[in-house]
This record gives structure tokens, C-alpha cells and sequence, in this order.
């Protein structure tokens, strides 16, 4: 007795087609976002020249109006410390990771040195006084480190992405430990005194290392599993969504 079989070839399933109104409305905030950017170029430049202060506090506002544009809704649990030099370190899985950190607080980012060639990005992040690291040059990683240093005894609050590189989310990289040499206390400080009478602000206070996490858990206002974190996610070798 034989048996047969037949098999139905499985056909490829073709990429969800974006539908107009996504393009549209694609276009409209990107429109609408570069509306609001390129006039505040020149005022932040401005400012950086003329009042540090706040060309530090600056970015923080105009990112919170750029997750309004975007829709992004925020929920914060916590605080970032602000009686003492602060070293942010977080995970990173997208590019609106900036936005939203920088909606949370006055902060600047480290970003590996091929973004400072990046077309229009470069100029923002310049703005924002980002720290340009060279990873593939070792002593590079020690002229870095301390310049965060100094930014940080100024009293910046910087983002470090620890993993140095975005990933899904769904895991953590492995820790690019090198910069992390930023809040390591120098022997005069380690032998330094408190003052007797603490301040609501210490100048001289060490750096504190503070961790955080972002986690993206909705998108048009359904629930966004591990399998949908590649629709806002932008990490590898992927293009931006749009």
C-alpha cells in the first residue's frame, strides 16, 4: 500500500504595505518637526555662546515639545539626582531614546564619533553639547572619560548608553566599562573633607552613577509585546522608522 502526499508551496507573506494616511501623516511630523528645529538652531547657538545656564536648560524644553509633536506620552518613575554631578546611565533601543531622556531632564549625551559626521543630526547633537567618543582608538577612551569628567564637575548631567550601541531591548550587551573611569574619585578626592555645612547643591560632591531604563510599552495605544519593539526600535543594521 503506498501512500501519497501532496504540498502546498508556502508563498512568501509580503510586508504590511503602509497605507497613505501613515505617509501622510509621516510627512506632516516630519514637517511640522522640522518647523519647530531649524528656527531653534540659531537661538541655542546663540546661547551657548551667551548664557551656558541656559543653553543647558534649553534642549530640555524643546525636547518636550518634540515628543508632543511625536506623540510620545511619557511616565516617569523617579527622579534624577540633582544635588550632585550625575553620570545617567541607560539602555538604549531607539532613536526617540533622545527625545524622551532629554524631555526627562537638562542633560548631553555620549555618542560614538561617527554621529558627529551624520548630516543634520551632527549639528544637533553639537548643540547639545554631546561627548564624541572614538571607540576604535584606545587612549581616545581616556581623553573622553575625562572630558566628562570636567563636564560633569561643571555640573552636567550626562547620558552614558552603557552597551555602547542600541540593541531590541530584549536583552542587555555586554557594558563598555572604559568611560565609566569618569566617576572614578581621584586620590586628592578620595582624601578630601566634607564641608561641615552641606548645601542643597554640592559643587564638590563625587559624580553619582545613576541608572535608568526606558521601555516603550505602547504604540497607538495598544499594549507593544517583545515581538512589536522592532516598530519603534533602531538598532543593527535597520533603517529609521518612519
Amino acid at each position: 500500500m503506498s501512500e501519497e502526499s501532496a504540498s502546498i508551496p508556502v508563498q512568501p507573506v509580503p510586508p504590511p504595505v503602509q497605507s497613505e494616511f501613515s505617509r501622510l501623516r509621516a510627512s506632516c511630523v516630519l514637517a511640522t518637526f522640522m518647523t519647530l528645529t531649524v528656527p531653534l538652531m540659531p537661538v541655542q547657538a546663540l546661547l551657548l555662546k551667551l548664557s551656558p545656564k541656559a543653553a543647558r536648560r534649553f534642549p530640555h524644553w524643546y525636547h518636550r515639545q518634540v515628543c508632543r509633536v511625536l506623540g510620545i506620552k511619557l511616565t516617569i518613575n523617579g527622579a534624577v539626582a540633582r544635588d550632585c554631578p550625575v553620570l545617567l546611565v541607560s539602555n538604549h533601543t531607539s532613536w526617540l531614546d533622545i527625545p524622551v531622556l532629554s524631555a526627562v531632564a537638562p542633560v548631553s549625551f555620549v555618542a560614538k564619533k561617527e554621529v558627529g559626521n551624520w548630516p543634520f543630526v551632527s549639528s544637533l547633537a553639537r548643540l547639545q553639547r554631546t561627548v564624541f567618543v572614538d571607540r576604535t582608538r584606545r587612549h581616545a577612551a581616556g581623553q573622553s572619560a575625562q572630558e566628562i569628567t570636567d563636564r560633569l564637575k561643571t555640573g552636567d548631567a550626562i547620558v552614558l548608553f552603557a552597551e555602547g550601541t542600541s540593541s531590541d531591548g530584549n536583552r542587555v550587551l555586554p557594558f563598555k566599562t572604559s568611560l565609566f573611569a569618569a566617576v572614578k574619585p581621584s586620590r586628592t578626592e578620595e582624601t578630601k573633607q566634607p564641608a561641615a555645612t552641606p548645601s542643597l547643591v554640592n559643587d564638590d560632591a563625587p559624580p553619582m552613577v545613576q541608572t535608568l531604563a526606558i521601555v516603550y510599552t505602547h504604540l497607538h495605544g495598544l499594549p507593544l509585546g517583545r515581538a512589536d519593539r522592532p516598530r519603534v526600535g533602531w538598532y543593527g543594521d535597520m533603517e529609521m522608522q518612519s
